[in-house]
């Protein structure tokens, strides 16, 4: 929006530079003109101020052609400017989308660690408790053998798993 305002002002104001400003003064002195030779074309009329109407004009259209060299060349400088941002936008979206991904990759894994975690701690839970109930079932034979009266210990028996 503000390029579009700046490029209306520099027409505008290109377009005010080339008119004159009053009509009278856009269409040369009060002295007529004379004839436009045909071989020519250059206007004569015997004086010397047309030269210089001419080097006025000559001057005017290359101030014209400056200050279009110069928008023309803002208008580059703003494409690349855009051009540049669109670049910087491209490598920010893609360096967010990158590490979107490495989290979504670290809360993968996370969780990943943790169900094995989980399944080591049960499983430690379950040789404990299988452990425990090998003991028992031995202190109960034991107690069981005592009572019968047989004081042979069982700790060299295989207990079955």
């Amino acid at each position: 929006m503000q390029l579009r305002n700046q490029i209306a002002r520099s027409s505008v104001a290109m377009k005010s530079y080339a008119r004159p400003a009053t009509p009278s003064s856009g269409r040369g002195s009060g002295v007529s003109k004379g004839p436009v030779s045909a071989g020519t074309r250059k206007r004569y009329d015997g004086n010397e101020d047309n030269t210089i109407m001419d080097e006025t004009d000559a001057e005017i259209a290359a101030e014209i052609k400056e200050m279009k060299e110069e928008i023309m060349g803002r208008f580059n400088n703003q494409d690349r400017l855009i051009e540049c941002g669109r670049e910087r936008l491209k490598q920010k979206l893609q360096e967010r989308r990158m590490a979107a991904m490495a989290a979504k990759e670290n809360t993968e894994r996370t969780r990943a660690q943790a169900i094995l975690w989980c399944e080591e701690a049960v499983e430690n839970n379950v040789d404990k408790t299988k452990i425990d109930m090998q003991r028992k079932l031995r202190s109960r034979i034991e107690e069981k053998m005592q009572n019968r009266g047989e004081s042979a210990p069982v700790a060299d028996e295989k207990v079955i798993t």
